[in-house]
């Protein structure tokens, strides 16, 4: 180092602040990155809650017969083909199972009243 010229050590600090400039700059754009991937997941997952609150809430509602079945059927047809995750389609497809085997239930509950009222009207008879 004794033996450089000035301007040689000055361009040796000109030459280290580059190198960490470009550092500096190589740092930022890789966090950039990173936050980008971020806001996009969480965009996502989002977009996730919100479906998940639809689901919820169109379920209750059918539960406590608000909406027909084939409303209830026809939101979980649109959830599913927007999704593209194969882990939540499938539970949403579970979901709809259950769903439709309340259905189900519901009509054959249905039917039941309508004999049990017919019953009793015959026995007034």
């Amino acid at each position: 180092m004794k033996n450089l010229k000035i301007s040689q050590k000055l361009m040796l600090g000109i030459a280290a602040q580059l190198v960490f400039i470009a550092l500096l700059v190589f740092f930022i754009s890789w966090v950039n990155s990173k936050l980008d991937f971020l806001s996009r997941k969480t965009t996502e997952g989002t977009g996730h809650i919100e479906e998940v609150k639809k689901i919820t809430s169109l379920s209750k509602d059918f539960i406590s017969d608000k909406i027909t079945y084939k409303d209830l059927n026809d939101a979980f047809s649109d959830i599913i083909q927007k999704n593209t995750t194969e882990a939540i389609s499938e539970t949403l497809t579970q979901i709809r199972a259950k769903l439709k085997k309340i259905n189900e239930l519901k009509i054959d509950n249905q039917n039941i009243e309508t004999q049990v009222m017919q019953l009793t009207d015959n026995s007034l008879e």
